[in-house]
């Protein structure tokens, strides 16, 4: 039976995955080939997958192309395994450097979304000149989202809840170099062949858990609704050059699990669950890596950290006696240094949602109070809660 779902699976991601062709000499800025058999964005009429601009290092418009691609995410997979990225949508870009990619959600792009939660992880490969970069997003696809010939106009999302915004791809100065010997055209320098090198599980922050002194319970969950989600960042590492951050990709999966954490009266708490990262090598810009994340595997820990109180904060609203707080809507701060993978630090965001929620308690004091970073607590980035009061803490039953 083991071998059985083996082979299955190989089967499915066999499917997934779509050769890249190899194609003839470079060919003429203004004149490029379109790539992998697929005609030019600008000349469709299908969703809007994602708009943005190319930039040169100083932030000046840039002329070229770029190319999305898709990853496969929770998907079983094998050190060694050799992994080509399946297209997804590119456009010739001009000297203003905007661009639009256009998609629909074919059958290979459902089944890549349905390992994870309706998610579809995209790299954007840009060159131009002599030049790559590339960057990472998310898309929404879900199910049944996107089918072949709806209308221009229509925009896949970031998620359920959130419209997509655009996305800047920019040179960096360090930006990696296109051989002048290279087979392809220099707008598409072999991108999307890697191979796995490795595999390894880290503990990722994905969210935290302020309690205020007259907490009668205070809980975190993370999966409510059977899903993960966490948008967790891409390491890359040039040929020669150091690991940098580039993009995110969406972790998401259908399993029926869920994971929290209780917190007791002023405990301060980040709280961390388990992700699998892969560290692939790109097969055409030796010896270049990338880190990225593959999946949920659960788990919960926590540490204690270091957070203000609600006392001045403009940004607070007052509970009273027997009273509560929750928050599973709005996205949560972004956390540097959620993990450390491969010698990469790692930046996670988990945004407060159907699937991850904070609620609080509150005993018998007079006031409660909650707030938030940069906004009211139900719309903050964090979310804070009480205010140090001389004495013994408050409990059920024990006014103050």
């Amino acid at each position: 039976m083991f071998r059985r779902a083996m082979l299955n699976s190989v089967m499915v991601f066999a499917a997934l995955v779509t050769p890249i062709a190899d194609g003839p000499l470079a060919q003429a800025a203004s004149h490029a080939s379109p790539p992998l058999g697929m005609p030019d964005s600008r000349t469709l009429n299908l969703p809007v997958l994602a708009t943005g601009q190319l930039q040169n290092p100083d932030g000046a418009p840039a002329a070229g192309m770029v190319v999305a691609y898709a990853w496969p995410t929770n998907i079983p997979m094998r050190v060694g395994d050799q992994v080509t990225l399946t297209p997804v949508a590119w456009t010739e870009i001009e000297n203003d450097g905007r661009f639009t990619l256009r998609a629909s959600g074919s059958s290979a792009l459902h089944r890549l979304a349905s390992a994870n939660g309706g998610y579809l992880n995209l790299s954007l490969e840009a060159g131009s000149a002599d030049r790559h970069q590339q960057t990472n997003l998310s898309r929404y696809l879900g199910n049944g989202t996107f089918a072949s010939g709806r209308a221009t106009g229509e925009s896949w999302p970031e998620s359920p809840e959130v419209e997509a915004e655009p996305v800047v791809v920019r040179f960096s100065d360090n930006a990696q170099r296109v051989q002048a010997n290279d087979r392809r055209t220099p707008y598409l320098p072999c991108f999307g062949e890697y191979d796995l090198v490795e595999t390894k599980r880290a503990d990722t922050v994905v969210g935290e858990l302020n309690t205020e002194s007259d907490t009668i319970s205070g809980r975190f969950v993370y999966g409510e609704g059977n899903h993960a989600d966490s948008d967790i960042s891409i390491a890359a590492k040039p040929n020669g050059g150091r690991w940098s951050l580039a993009g995110t990709h969406h972790i998401a999966n259908d399993d029926e699990t869920r994971v929290f954490k209780d917190a007791v009266p002023m405990e301060r708490l980040r709280i961390l669950s388990s992700f699998d990262y892969h560290l692939y090598r790109d097969r055409c810009r030796h010896p270049s890596y990338r880190v990225v994340p593959h999946g949920w595997r659960t788990g919960v820990s926590s540490v204690a950290h270091l957070v203000p109180d609600c006392g001045g904060n403009d940004n607070s609203a007052d509970y009273e006696p027997r009273t509560g707080f929750r928050r599973d809507t709005n996205r949560a701060a972004t956390w540097s240094g959620a993990a450390e993978v491969f010698g990469a630090s790692i930046s996670a965001r988990s945004g407060y949602s159907r699937y991850v929620t904070v609620e609080m308690k509150f005993g018998d004091r007079p006031i409660h109070t909650v707030c938030g970073d940069n906004a009211p607590p139900n719309r903050s980035h964090r979310v804070y809660s009480g205010i140090e009061v001389p004495g013994v803490p408050c409990r059920p039953g024990r006014p103050c």
